[in-house]
This record gives structure tokens, sequence and C-alpha cells, in this order.
């Protein structure tokens, strides 16, 4: 069986404005933590699965720089390439569809050498999941890449509109 009607009725609703955050630079987003709950609620915690299907080092460099206070620090910039494939399975555990996509992640003027790695690898895994995510409509962020919008985008999907769920929708004109 595919994915239930209460799951297509969650998937077809518009996100919930309170888990939209903005980034430093003013974009909308979803934070990795909320879409790996919102994943586990949707789908259940054996429902979906994510797999690194590459992961690769961009650039590792020793970096000096000096601080707010005029102190010259050093220390490490890491970036990583991702390919993550997201996996949405039954609740017997066959797969109904996967998505896969990409993302970078870096850090910079980390302390360490190691801190630098493992938080550039950590942004780029999660970003990418995020990416696939997305594919999977409002619920997990897509109306955002339509500056910021939290209203339903894909507010109706053809091949559900048989099912009871789709039914009613279309009684409540959603």
């Amino acid at each position: 069986m595919p994915l239930t009607d209460p799951q297509r009725a969650t998937l077809l609703k518009a996100i919930n404005p309170n888990r939209v955050k903005q980034d430093p630079r003013g974009f909308s987003h979803v934070e990795a933590f909320d879409v790996i709950a919102h994943l586990s609620r949707v789908f259940g915690f054996e429902g979906w699965d994510k797999e690194v299907k590459s992961l690769s080092c961009i650039f590792d460099e020793h970096v000096e720089w000096t601080n707010r206070g005029g102190e010259k620090k050093q220390g490490w910039d890491v970036a990583y390439a991702c390919v993550v494939r997201l996996v949405i399975k039954t609740v017997d555990g066959r797969e109904i569809t996967h998505s896969e996509d990409a993302a970078t992640g870096s850090a910079t003027h980390q302390p360490t050498h190691a801190d630098a790695h493992d938080l550039a690898i950590k942004d780029a895994v999660s970003s990418a999941l995020k990416r696939c995510a997305k594919d999977l409509g409002d619920q997990f962020g897509l109306s955002l890449y339509a500056d910021g919008m939290t209203e339903a985008f894909v507010n109706k999907v053809i091949p559900y509109e048989q099912t009871p769920a789709g039914r009613i929708r279309e009684e409540n004109g959603l």
C-alpha cells in the first residue's frame, strides 16, 4: 500500500508558520531537526530512511584571521559536498518512493581540524536531507522557495483526488 489517506492529507496542508525560521540573510528555511521530527511524525520511525550516497571534501584550509578585538587567530575552514537519498517506506518496510539531492556544508574558523570536518560534514548531510524532503511538498519547506511563502503551494495532487482524503479536502473547499 502506498501512502495512507492521513499521510496524503498531511502532506497537502500548508506548513505551520511556527516551523519556519529565518537565516541571517533573511531566507526562510526549516531546521534539519524539525524535518527529521516531521518525517517521523508523518511516516513513522521505520517509515523513512536516509542514505548518504556520496560525501567528498571540497576544500580543507588552515587559515589565519584577526577577530573583532584585533587578536590574531588560527583555525580551519572546511567544506564538503554530499548527495543523500531519502527513502519513504510502507508500514511493512517496502519502498514507496525516494528522492535524491545534493548540498554543500561548510565550517569556518574552527579551532581544531576535527571540529571543522565534523561541522562541515553534518551541515552537508543535513542540508542534502532537507533538500530531499522538500520534494514531499509544503510540509517540508517546498513553498518557502516561493519568497518564503507559507501558504499551500501544492494544494492539489490529481491522482489523490479520488481518495477519501481528496474528497474531504474538496468538500471543505481546500
